[in-house]
Order: structure tokens, then sequence, then C-alpha cells
């Protein structure tokens, strides 16, 4: 499992401002539909909790299986962030992303 390294500069091999491969987007988006998954299933076990340790027990295995999905895909869990805080400002790598997660 290769990992992506932070601020790695890729070169251009698409049509992104960012340079940002296919093959990087796919992960990400393979990664996100995992992490939507996991946010779905443990969300409505954090509501039924009947104590704040529970809830935070819960949130911590979310966090774990977060780190995991992104991990699994060969990304640093701090490349992941960097793509998705660009794509905050990035209409264009939103779409591309938003395309990757639901194609999963």
């Amino acid at each position: 499992m290769t990992t992506v390294k932070p601020n790695h500069s890729y070169p251009s091999a698409d049509s992104s401002e960012h340079g940002i491969p296919d093959e990087v987007i796919a992960k990400m988006g393979r990664a996100l539909a995992e992490i939507a998954e996991v946010e779905q299933e443990l969300s409505a076990e954090i509501d039924g909790a009947e104590t704040e340790d529970d809830r935070q027990t819960i949130a911590e295995q979310a966090d774990r299986a977060m780190v995991e999905a992104i991990e699994d895909q060969g990304l640093s869990v701090t490349e992941f962030k960097r793509i998705v805080r660009t794509a905050e400002s990035d209409p264009a790598l939103r779409q591309r992303l938003s395309a990757a997660a639901k194609a999963g």
C-alpha cells in the first residue's frame, strides 16, 4: 500500500488547477463514501447512548473507523484533510470528489 505524502506536488494529470490525479480523487471518493457510511451507522448509536461515556466511546470508535477508511485507500489523514480543505474553496475539485464518492 502506497501512502500519499502530505503537501506532495502532483504532476498535472488532469485539468484540475491543483493537479490532483484521477487516481487520488478515486481513492478520496472511496474513503469519503466509507466515512459517510460510518457516520450514518454510528450517529444513531450516539443518539441512543445512555451516558456521556457511552457517547464518547462510540465517537472514538467512529474516529478510528474513519481513519481506517482513509488509510485503507493508501492516503494519509494529513493528505486527506489537505485535499478536503482545498475542495472547500475549489468548486471543480469539490464536484470531482462528490462524483467519486457517489461512485464509491
